[in-house]
């Protein structure tokens, strides 16, 4: 990661300070698509709010935001006192504390985003629309492209620790002439969605290439209303820590499992449940270097 110049410098902290005035406006940052907002406050007990930090040696933009949900009706209750209850409307959001680690070079179409999340909360997606807008210039036809990737340590860890759980295939299933008459005209078919498990008396199957390979020709013959299943599905591989899944005509390394912060040595905090965000930023950068050197591998493989 090279330093930029002292235009670049410039450009960066007018980004950064964009940045900041976006999540530190009046009304907090609203994805209504997923009914989840973002924000800041600008100043804290009449202190200035440091909690996100410009890094313009670099072109990192790394710090804590907070983030939730809202539009359900909730009651809010103490777990030692079920007497008492007090409502939250629809238009309140419960907040948590989220960790971001932006990557975003001047010298290069290319950028990293890591953002933090909990074991049923995140808020990648307003996130990520957030960013989209900024980096964003329909007048220029550019628009801003999200790919998911984990670095391949992580990949390989989840594989050999995993086993193959199911195949899912996904058919368009007609409707008889016999059947149309009796039911609403406006139905023209149905989506099937068929899941096959493998059983094995040890309760393993490990996701290996042949296995794989193997099971796929056969299922794809079985029928389905005289249709055979044929080459697509979705192939699912678990562990003990979570679930993942390829597309059966790629390889097993293109599944992109979550990568748990617990594994990477950060610590949560035992009353509040909040991770050590000093630690959190510690393995965002030592992943930023995973996927940008693998990145870099990759680019020169394809350009022999």
């Amino acid at each position: 990661m090279a330093e930029g110049t002292a235009d670049d410098n410039h450009l960066f902290n007018q980004l950064f300070q964009d940045f900041l005035k976006t999540l530190g406006g009046a009304a907090l940052v609203n994805d209504k698509k997923s009914q989840k907002v973002l924000g800041i406050q600008q100043m804290r007990d009449g202190v200035p709010n440091t909690s996100i930090k410009s890094h313009i040696d670099s072109f990192i933009i790394e710090g804590t935001i907070d983030g939730g949900k809202y539009g359900i009706t909730k009651q809010l209750a103490d777990i030692e006192n079920n007497k008492e209850r007090e409502s939250i409307s629809s238009t309140k959001a419960v907040l948590d504390k989220y960790y971001f680690y932006l990557y975003a070079p001047l010298d290069s179409f290319r950028g990293v985003l890591l953002i933090q999340s909990y074991t049923e909360e995140t808020v990648q997606q307003p996130f990520k629309e957030l960013i989209k807008k900024m980096f964003s210039c329909p007048d220029y036809y550019f628009d801003l492209v999200f790919n998911n990737y984990v670095p391949d340590r992580v990949v390989k860890e989840f594989t050999e620790t995993s086993n193959l759980v199911m195949f899912k295939y996904k058919q368009i299933v007609g409707i008889g002439n016999n059947l149309r008459s009796e039911i609403d005209s406006s139905i023209e078919g149905f989506k099937v969605t068929l899941s096959i498990e493998p059983i094995s008396s040890s309760g393993k199957v490990k996701p290996e290439g042949k296995n794989i390979s193997a099971l796929s020709k056969i299922l794809g013959k079985k029928k389905f209303e005289d249709k055979p299943l044929g080459e697509k599905a979705k192939v699912f591989i678990k562990n003990n820590e979570g679930q993942a899944h390829f597309d059966i005509n790629e390889q097993i390394s293109s599944i992109r499992p979550t990568i748990f912060l617990k594994n990477e040595g950060v610590e949560l905090n035992e009353k509040s449940g909040v991770p050590n965000f000093d630690q959190v930023k510690n393995v965002c950068a030592r992943v930023l270097k995973e996927i940008l050197a693998e990145i870099e591998e990759k680019n020169q493989l394809d350009e022999l």
